[in-house]
């Protein structure tokens, strides 16, 4: 028994010994280069210049009044105003891809839900105007009036840069 309790102490006294006392890492103090931050925003705010006119773009899309069918005539107003939508999106989307790391605690959040949720539309919108191109004329205002929806609904996930209480943008 007491060479039990001998083995349990040395046991106990060299794991004890072992593992390094645990350090407290001093909290973070820095804070970002204003410069930094304000390029970085900056960055954020071009990337969504593309897409702040969409509402502006869907109400110059051609309209079909009740009981009216889209003829062949119409076809191009409507590849013109898909192909605007889904340029404006794809624009924003390349410019989300090329920001960098962010200088703000959850930056990179705000930059990540912006990039998922675009990956998602822009293909969605290369859809609806593929399929605005090969659709019977009579069913051309479907794929533009849901388009239409997906580009005026569409909301990034993530926090927006209020959120971040990030500088306005300086252009």
């Amino acid at each position: 028994m007491l060479r039990n309790l001998i083995c349990l102490f040395v046991v106990a006294a060299v794991a004890g010994c072992s593992s390094p006392p645990p350090s407290a890492s001093p909290p973070s103090s820095a804070t970002p280069d204003p410069a930094a931050v304000q390029a970085w925003v900056d960055q954020v705010c071009a990337a969504d210049d593309p897409i702040l006119v969409v509402s502006a773009v869907v109400a110059m899309a051609p309209k079909f009044a009740q009981g009216q069918q889209p003829t062949e005539a119409d076809r191009p107003a409507v590849i013109a105003s898909l192909t605007k939508l889904r340029d404006m999106y794809a624009q924003s989307k390349t410019a989300y891809d090329a920001i960098g790391p962010s200088p703000l605690p959850r930056g990179d959040e705000l930059v990540a839900g912006h990039r998922k949720g675009l990956g998602e539309l822009v293909p969605k919108l290369q859809d609806y105007l593929d399929k605005a191109q090969v659709f019977p004329a009579q069913g051309l205002d479907a794929p533009l009036t849901v388009a239409a929806v997906d580009a005026v609904s569409w909301k990034p996930e993530g926090p927006s840069l209020s959120d971040l209480q990030a500088p306005k943008c300086s252009k």
